[in-house]
Formats: C-alpha cells, sequence, structure tokens
C-alpha cells in the first residue's frame, strides 16, 4: 500500500545529523558528508559545507551515523562508503582527500566496501 511504500521511504532516509558548532545546532545531511576525524575531544566534520568542528565523541557520531553506511576505518576516522572513490589495504581516497586505514579495521572495510560495491 502507499502508507506501507511511504514508511520505508521514510525509515531508510537518513536522519540528519545535529551537531553543536558555536553554540549554534547545526543539521547536515549525511549524504553530505565524507568523513569524521578525532581531533583531541572535538570532532571534525568534513561535509560539503566544509568543515565543521564540534566538541563530541568519535565513537558516538560513529554509532549514529552508522544507518547512514558510514564505518569505522581508524581510531581517528570515520568514512561514508559512498565517498569512498579508490581504496588500498592501507588508505581510502574520498576525492578531496584521503584517509588512512587502520590495521585492525582492514578486513571489515574491505569487506564493508565489497558489499556496498565500491570496490
Amino acid at each position: 500500500t502507499a502508507r506501507a511504500l511511504q514508511s520505508a521511504l521514510e525509515r531508510s532516509a537518513p536522519e540528519p545529523l545535529e551537531i553543536l558548532v558555536d553554540r549554534q545546532v547545526m543539521r547536515l545531511d549525511p549524504g553530505t558528508i565524507t568523513h569524521l576525524e578525532a581531533a583531541g575531544d572535538y570532532v571534525e566534520v568534513h561535509a560539503e559545507s566544509g568543515r565543521h568542528l564540534t566538541k563530541a565523541r568519535l565513537g558516538e557520531l560513529a554509532d549514529t551515523l552508522e544507518p547512514a553506511g558510514f564505518i569505522r576505518v581508524h581510531r581517528s576516522f570515520v568514512v561514508r562508503a559512498g565517498a569512498v572513490q579508490r581504496r588500498s589495504s592501507t588508505e581510502l581516497d574520498l576525492g578531496g582527500a584521503t584517509v588512512p586505514v587502520g590495521r585492525s579495521y582492514r578486513a571489515a572495510v574491505r569487506s564493508v566496501l565489497q558489499a556496498s560495491g565500491n570496490q
């Protein structure tokens, strides 16, 4: 039915990520985010709209964004699988940025990227 289809579409649409930047709440569409980078007690969110620094824990943001296709690739980096253009065993090319792949994350990264059709 139309109601069931609408409900499925709403569930599959990723929720916007809400982060606090300069004491203001910013909403980002997960599809515009390429990666997250730990920066001490902060996380740098790299998106089409630029780089945004927020006081958060990388693990918490990774858990929030996992349903939108994000994967932890290094203790300091989380990447949107759809943003990966090329990969090697040690790094991922996101077009405008290169991100390292941690040794303990390599097998999981390889399987997720193969399953999502990114190499």
